[in-house]
């Protein structure tokens, strides 16, 4: 009988480690989580500590609280005075609203980039079009790139970004 039941007790202690690690996860104090409830967002975690799910129907998705950056290719453009211009560009970011982000973009990180690069781009030419050459190199160049900033923050709130 004690034979039997050491295997048994075992197995028991090895699946109730099993449903407890599907039950509970960890948001760290850098992560914002959505909990999914089959495909449906059920609840949104901003603060860190140990939470619970229902297993095998909820998941969790997490995401970085933190400034997240790229930089994009050297770009060639024309200024207002038909001059050429080579633009080292870089872009920071943070997830702001998560639930946004998870909707516009999902959870791919990649996704976001590609987005926000067509918009930096797009507004980054859009402005040093309107300048010369000579605008870019006095100290105009600060309000110059503030306009850029403004444009680009616009269109990257609608992706719970800023």
């Amino acid at each position: 009988m004690k034979k039997i039941a050491l295997p048994f007790f075992v197995v028991i202690g090895v699946g109730l480690l099993m449903l407890l690690s599907g039950i509970l996860f960890t948001v760290m104090q850098t992560e914002r989580a959505l909990v999914l409830q089959f495909g449906k967002v059920v609840k949104q975690i901003k603060e860190p500590g140990l939470k619970w799910k229902t297993p095998f129907v909820q998941d969790v998705i997490f995401f970085d609280n933190r400034l997240l950056h790229f930089n994009l290719p050297a770009l060639e453009v024309n200024a207002a005075d038909q001059k050429r211009l080579v633009v080292d560009l870089f872009v920071r970011y943070r997830i702001t609203n998560v639930l946004t982000f998870y909707k516009t973009v999902g959870q791919n990180v990649r996704g976001v980039e590609n987005r926000l690069s067509g918009i930096v781009l797009d507004n980054m030419q859009e402005v040093i079009a309107r300048f010369p050459l000579a605008d870019m190199l006095s100290p105009k160049r600060s309000s110059i790139m503030e306009k850029i900033h403004k444009k680009v923050h616009l269109a990257a709130t609608r992706f719970g970004i800023e």
